[in-house]
């Protein structure tokens, strides 16, 4: 139990901390909240000093990392000592690989153990049983090369990249040349107008060719090897088949709402997993570390956070600008009805969602 206002760890039946004198919150609620706060933090892989400066910056608990060590060792949570069964891990193994997760490497399933199983194994164990699962698998993956430009960041929201948050922006908006980016420069230049550095005023936003951010664009290469190519080739089998017929508007919204579930789940997967695992130190002056770590702590690697505030009156003024006017989905509202009225269950997956997908069908051509 921490007392949340010092954030030294009291004595079970304390009432009040014994270093600071203050109430201590005893509910088990709020002990259970900081107990799997520590435990998230822990199975995503992130250092002693890391999960000290979250507990403070995030959740306002300050402890000592003595402290920290203590209630991992209560919670059983220990790295080097692994406790696990083969089998379970086996099963999870299988479990991470169906689908699009056929296409990862051990490295990506090691660390989707240890995310979404809690399970701290060693990772040459999950090469061995990848390879036994997997044969053709794991000799069809083959690492790719890129070359680089030096990409210089001061720190996290220094510049945003887009393609196509409140009351603060980054200091650099970067876009391609695309007709409704227009709007997004004027507002960002408008924002900054009043800065006092080298990128204020019109200097905040810059245009750029896609192909030209090659870190993002080897982002895409990456996510298309490891996740989207599976979605991509089961699709088009669906075509071939005859299943699916891309000219027709009603096969896409129903392709749209039997599998759009899913796929946003294995978005949050991807976005999981690439933000919480660490970036090895390269000749390419990468900064080394994990992504949420780098963003959410920038003190820890000499970084800064850029973001700039942003006036309410300047905010209001060009909040016109960004309303956008969305048409009825009617096809959403019969998908929905349907789905009520034959006390049909939401797909849980993808051989859910193409049974759902053929039922829609059926009923649309008798």
């Amino acid at each position: 139990m921490f007392c949340s206002s010092c954030g030294v760890v009291c004595e079970p039946d304390s009432f009040f901390c014994h270093a600071c004198g203050c109430r201590v919150d005893v509910t088990e609620g709020s002990r259970t909240n900081i107990d799997d706060i520590i435990t998230d933090y822990f199975y995503r892989g992130y250092q002693y000093s890391a999960i000290l400066g979250l507990l403070k910056k995030h959740q306002g608990v300050q402890i000592h990392v003595r402290t920290l060590k203590r209630k991992l060792k209560e919670l059983g949570l220990k790295r080097r000592e692994a406790n696990y069964d083969e089998e379970t891990v086996r099963q999870c193994i299988e479990q991470e690989m169906q689908e699009a997760g056929s296409l990862a490497g051990y490295r990506y399933i090691w660390h989707a153990l240890r995310l979404r199983h809690h399970l701290n194994v060693p990772r040459r164990l999950v090469a061995i049983i990848m390879k036994e699962i997997d044969p053709d698998g794991v000799r069809a993956r083959r690492a790719g090369r890129l070359t680089r430009r030096n990409y210089i960041s001061l720190g996290p929201n220094f510049a945003w990249h887009i393609d196509d948050k409140k009351s603060r922006c980054p200091r650099v908006v970067r876009s391609d040349c695309g007709t409704e980016n227009v709007i997004i420069a004027g507002m960002q230049s408008y924002f900054r107008a009043d800065g006092n550095d080298e990128f204020a005023g019109t200097k905040a936003h810059q245009y750029g060719s896609s192909p030209a951010n090659q870190r993002i664009e080897a982002w895409w290469s990456f996510f298309r090897r490891s996740n989207s190519s599976w979605w991509i080739n089961l699709f088009k089998d669906m075509c071939e088949s005859g299943v699916l017929e891309l000219g027709n508007n009603f096969h896409m919204q129903c392709l749209w709402f039997c599998f759009s579930r899913l796929i946003q789940n294995e978005l949050d997967k991807v976005m999981d997993q690439w933000n919480s695992h660490y970036i090895r130190r390269s000749r390419h002056d990468t900064v080394p570390g994990v992504p949420d770590i780098l963003y959410y702590l920038p003190e820890m690697s000499a970084a800064v956070d850029c973001l700039v505030p942003v006036p309410q009156a300047k905010l209001h003024e060009v909040e016109p600008q960004c309303h956008i006017d969305i048409e009825e989905d009617l096809h959403e509202e019969y998908f929905e009805y349907t789905m009520e009225t034959e006390d049909w269950e939401y797909p849980a997956n993808v051989e859910n969602a193409f049974d759902l997908f053929q039922k829609f069908n059926n009923i649309q051509h008798v």
